[in-house]
């Protein structure tokens, strides 16, 4: 199994997650606004996890089934409960975080065509959770140093 490979079982797990956050987020006064940005991450995830199992099939690698990614990655699950806005996105800044060093890993293995997808998918996990997500969660003090994006609002 190659790392492009682990990266498409990953997203299959994350797409999951995304999901379980969405339909349990609960006691936010936002809650319908923020109720349907954790869908669009969710969307986002299926059409990447679409975009590069076609890449992966053009480089000849097998797309991994569900039961391989739940054997590699079951640990990273998120339980289906109820989750305030603070849990919630702390959480999917956590699996953000994830998706992109996953990306990065996959680079090493790809042609630069590929590499060049990755590293736009990864800038947008990036943004959103080192930059939108950390001002929204009112980043600790250290604990990343804060970027600056070119296409900031």
């Amino acid at each position: 199994m190659n790392e492009l490979q682990r990266l498409i079982m990953f997203l299959k797990i994350q797409y999951h997650n995304f999901g379980i956050l969405h339909r349990h987020l609960d006691g936010d006064p936002c809650w319908f606004e923020n109720h349907e940005e954790i869908d669009e991450w969710k969307c986002c995830v299926a059409k990447q996890l679409d975009e590069l199992c076609e890449e992966a099939q053009a480089l000849g690698y097998p797309e991994p089934g569900l039961k391989d990614a739940l054997l590699t990655f079951g640990s990273e699950e998120v339980t289906p409960e109820l989750r305030g806005l603070q849990e919630t996105f702390r959480i999917a800044q956590s699996m953000m975080r994830s998706i992109s060093g996953m990306m990065q890993a996959a680079e090493k293995e790809v042609p630069a065509s590929v590499v060049s997808k990755l590293q736009e998918m990864e800038y947008g996990w990036n943004k959103l959770a080192d930059y939108k997500l950390a001002r929204l969660l009112g980043k600790a003090a250290g604990e990343r140093k804060e970027e600056r994006y070119e296409d900031d609002d």
